[in-house]
């Protein structure tokens, strides 16, 4: 069998010694055929609910790998990627009959990991090639067991890496309607204090980040007797949870997308809590709140908030670029900006970063939990700090290593945890009873200090200013427009790599609005779209040809359809 496909293993397999294929030697069955290697995971993981790519470690003789041709068979957007680190198992299956079509089906991709410290890199590249939602995991049984500190390991890199590049290639297909918020967003600047600015306001004060965990029922009695002694941050949810127990916090932070920020901040106690907010915040949440409105530079905005804030003179150092790429939630973000406040202690009350009682939020009911096959909301079953087994979220895995290397990097200032749940390795965890007896009995006059620097940092931004910008990429966005129906009229007459072509795609790439807009949609949606139609591996193939023109078209018109849905969200700003 040739491996030209994946010349990579063809130079293993000619120059690489290897012991022969011989670790492995149970009995199983497949499709009645004799095989000897098992998958750990029930074949009733590839539910209908919606897994899209599977993950196999060990490729071994193929036998397990057939099993799955019937799933992808039912969607050309399914994916198989065979993860496999012994090529002597790779030389012993391609002696196989079966290897020649399976190592050339389309939607079954081979990935060989020639030495243990190569994984990382090997599946830092799998996740942004395949940056898929619902994701599994699987192993041959034998690896499972021999190998399974390293199964278990990939198995977590895998989710949590996929957590990310699905994250950031939604955001960049889909970027339209994030930059929906992002105009709602930038049109209060010039009624918004600038945050950054506060940098240093509060050296010394202690702070509270209060998370919507369960924990933080209990914590709440203590919590308002602290309104003089320490600045207190609700977290997203948390502010509606601090209201439920009749407790508003002295800032609120919000910087979720979507209509769940909304949903959660419904039930907020005090409509004149100050809101710190980031430009990608859902628009609705805006509407809860009648009190001040503080702008947060954090960078999660992308281009389009870069571009605005260069041109409006908002240069101020970004919140939380040490944070790491993993920080993903509203709880980080607050603990990095009460530490460049210069607050200490920094102490950490309901994030639990688990279903501490069964239970998700504070002020939630106990229910069943039912797992999904979102990479972010896969359970893992880790330790609590007493060492007792607690159910947790990948996504919180990914919380709790940031928050502890954080804080392992800033050590001139305290950091406590005052939660229960899944803990901090670089966190203590000290009773808040005890914190607020040692560390908060001083008296700070915090809620003047909030009204003087809401005061003092006004946005120094016009109306006339903001619609000067927004008239100059209107009239881009026209342009560009009318470049992408001439590629698809191109693109339609067989001309797709002709002169003009490549003319049209470099005055794109020259326009005003493409970098804060455009840039980088294409190639996503062309990574996104080779697997839904399920590329061949061989470039030499006559289909081949015929889908990377389909999907050229595709491109170009799904850029029409973005550059429109941009327009008319410019045209609605006032």
């Amino acid at each position: 069998m040739s491996t030209e496909l994946y010349p990579e293993i063809d130079f293993h397999l000619n120059f690489s010694p290897f012991e022969p294929y011989h670790l492995f030697q149970e009995e199983g069955q497949w499709n009645g055929q004799k095989g000897k290697i098992r998958l750990h995971t029930p074949q009733e993981s590839l539910s209908p609910k919606g897994v899209e790519l599977v993950y196999v470690y060990g490729i071994g003789l193929g036998y397990h790998i057939q099993t799955l041709l019937t799933w992808l068979e039912k969607k050309p957007s399914h994916v198989v990627v065979i993860l496999e680190d012994d090529i002597g198992a790779i030389a012993a299956f391609l002696q196989m009959e079966h290897a020649t079509a399976l190592l050339r089906h389309p939607q079954i991709h081979l990935r060989f990991v020639p030495h243990v410290g190569d994984w990382d890199q090997v599946l830092e590249e799998c996740a942004e090639e395949f940056p898929f939602e619902y994701v599994e995991v699987l192993a041959l049984d034998a690896y499972r067991r021999l190998k399974s500190a390293r199964f278990r390991s990939l198995r977590l890199q895998l989710l949590r890496k996929t957590v990310l590049w699905h994250a950031l290639h939604v955001e960049i297909i889909h970027s339209h309607l994030f930059t929906q918020n992002i105009w709602s967003s930038i049109q209060r600047w010039p009624e918004s204090f600038n945050a950054n600015l506060w940098k240093g306001k509060f050296q010394g004060v202690p702070a509270v980040i209060c998370g919507a965990g369960p924990s933080l029922s209990e914590a709440v009695p203590l919590l308002k007797t602290l309104k003089e002694k320490a600045l207190i941050i609700g977290c997203g949810s948390a502010v509606s949870a601090l209201g439920h127990f009749g407790m508003a916090p002295h800032l609120a932070m919000a910087l979720d997308p979507n209509r769940k920020e909304y949903q959660a901040l419904e039930k907020r106690l005090s409509a004149a809590t100050p809101l710190l907010y980031c430009s990608r915040l859902f628009p609705k949440v805006f509407e809860l709140f009648q009190g001040p409105l503080g702008y947060l530079r954090s960078g999660s905005g992308g281009a389009l908030e870069a571009y605005f804030e260069k041109k409006l003179g908002i240069q101020e150092a970004v919140i939380g670029p040490d944070l790491g790429r993993e920080a993903l939630s509203v709880t980080t973000l607050a603990v990095a900006y009460a530490e460049a406040l210069g607050c200490s202690p920094i102490i950490l009350v309901g994030v639990d970063l688990a279903y501490t009682g069964l239970k998700e939020y504070a002020h939630q009911e106990k229910r069943p939990l039912l797992e999904e096959k979102r990479a972010t909301d896969r359970h893992i079953v880790r330790k609590d700090r007493s060492g007792r087994p607690i159910l947790t979220l990948v996504k919180w895995v990914m919380e709790s290593d940031v928050l502890s290397a954080f804080a392992k990097k800033h050590p001139k200032t305290k950091f406590y945890n005052a939660s229960e749940g899944l803990g901090f390795r670089h966190i203590p965890f000290v009773p808040l009873e005890e914190l607020i007896t040692h560390h908060c009995s001083q008296t700070h006059p915090i809620e003047q200090k909030i009204v003087r620097n809401i005061s003092d940092t006004r946005l120094a931004i016009s109306h006339t200013e903001m619609a000067s910008l927004k008239k100059e990429l209107l009239q881009s966005l026209k342009r560009c427009q009318k470049i992408c129906k001439e590629m698809i009229q191109e693109i339609k007459e067989g001309r797709k790599e002709g002169g003009k072509a490549v003319v049209l795609e470099a005055d794109l790439q020259e326009e005003l609005a493409f970098e804060p807009l455009l840039s980088c949609i294409g190639t996503c949606f062309l990574r996104a779209a080779q697997k839904r139609v399920a590329l061949p591996h061989d470039r030499e193939a006559p289909e081949y040809a015929e889908k990377m023109t389909f999907l050229a078209a595709a491109k170009w018109n799904h850029l029409k359809r973005v550059i429109s849905s941009q327009i008319k969200a410019l045209q609605l700003m006032t």
